[in-house]
């Protein structure tokens, strides 16, 4: 059985959290860079990425 999630509110920024802090520095920089040259098209922001 699921439990129950107390603060909703502070689990989402958790979780966000935890998922921002998976990402280096360099990783970060290159998604960002291969977002301002192409965009939405993550097919080819991933080619971007180490």
């Amino acid at each position: 059985m699921e439990e129950l999630i107390e603060d909703p509110m502070n689990e989402e920024k958790e979780r966000r959290r935890r998922a921002f802090e998976m990402w280096t520095e360099e990783s970060h920089e290159e998604f960002a860079n291969g977002l301002a040259e192409h965009g939405k098209k993550f097919s080819k922001v991933a080619n971007h990425l180490p």
